[in-house]
């Protein structure tokens, strides 16, 4: 956008005369704008343009790798408690096993399924279950 006519008047009030913006994507649909405002009414060079959409595509891959940052350290958490607490598990596991008599799978769903309707954590039952506390 060039000139004051096309700044929003809240915008003009604090200074701001031109204002160019680029959409800002992430998985193929639009998350915001990257913005670059300037006191002066202007026109924006072909130039200028080229640049914001280029560092609008950088902004886009830095949000990606923090997504995928994120992602993966919440991936390495679950499966560094799914080691921790493995043993327990696996061990309640045979339980039901034995006393349902069904199979791993059957006896591990049974498991987890409880967890969730009770909103806890699996290795928190299969430690009730291993210690007497708690039959399913």
């Amino acid at each position: 956008m060039t000139g004051g006519r096309w700044v929003t008047p809240a915008l003009a009030a604090g200074g701001v005369r031109a204002v160019l913006g680029v959409p800002v994507r992430l998985g193929g649909g639009p998350i915001g704008t990257l913005n670059v405002a300037d006191d002066q009414v202007r026109q924006w060079t072909a130039s200028e343009r080229d640049a914001i959409v280029h560092f609008g595509g950088v902004l886009e891959n830095l949000l990606l790798a923090g997504l995928i940052a994120d992602r993966n350290d919440r991936l390495a958490r679950q499966l560094q408690y799914a080691l921790d607490y493995r043993v327990p598990i696996e061990r309640a596991v045979g339980y039901l096993m034995a006393t349902m008599r069904t199979d791993p799978v059957s006896a591990f769903e049974k498991l987890r399924r409880t967890a969730r309707d009770e909103r806890r954590r699996v290795s928190e039952l299969a430690e009730e279950i291993l210690a007497g506390r708690r039959r399913l």
